[in-house]
């Protein structure tokens, strides 16, 4: 997470992330970066994260792909 300043990590397929994410993912190399415009529907879709982010929002995404082991 550029927020944490450190990576995150997380097993593709057990709903950890978010799906546009896993998706993205799924496609990259070690080293790819890339920016995701995300409808709702594969972000939090109704959810609502209260001021943080109102339920049907899309996202921007910035993703860096470090390693997969």
């Amino acid at each position: 997470s550029y927020d944490y300043g450190r990576p995150m990590s997380f097993v593709i397929g057990r709903g950890e992330m978010i799906p546009a994410i896993e998706e993205a993912v799924m496609t990259m190399a070690p080293g790819a970066k890339v920016t995701l415009l995300t409808p709702s529907s594969l972000a939090f879709g109704e959810f609502d994260l209260g001021e943080t982010l109102p339920p049907y929002s899309p996202l921007m995404i910035e993703l860096e792909l470090v390693e997969v082991k």
